[in-house]
């Protein structure tokens, strides 16, 4: 049985606008960004626990994006069998600019 993959308002804003830098370096990367982000998301509904948890208090874990330099930033719901992803994240930027998304 699969889980529901529940993508947060934040996570689709950084997605358009990664995707939107990528697509103003090269044509047509922008949609590929997007593509292998939704991939992304659909690999963790068949098995969310595939990466390790990042936070000792929550279930929330990293997906690394393929070949681009961001990460799936989603907490894990049991009881729900919920994924909540809450930043598509630069592997640059602070990674502690999630956490108040799972308060």
């Amino acid at each position: 049985m699969s889980w529901k993959v529940v993508i947060r308002a934040e996570a689709e804003a950084e997605l358009a606008e990664a995707a939107l830098w990528y697509e103003e370096q090269e044509p047509d990367l922008g949609r590929r960004f997007v593509e292998t982000v939704r991939v992304v998301w659909s690999q963790l509904s068949i098995n969310p626990r595939v990466y390790s948890r990042r936070d000792r208090k929550k279930d929330v874990r990293f997906a690394p994006v393929g070949r681009f330099s961001y990460f799936v930033v989603y907490e894990i719901r049991d009881l729900e069998r919920l994924i909540v992803v809450a930043s598509i994240l630069h592997t640059a930027r602070d990674e502690r600019r999630w956490r108040k998304r799972f308060d």
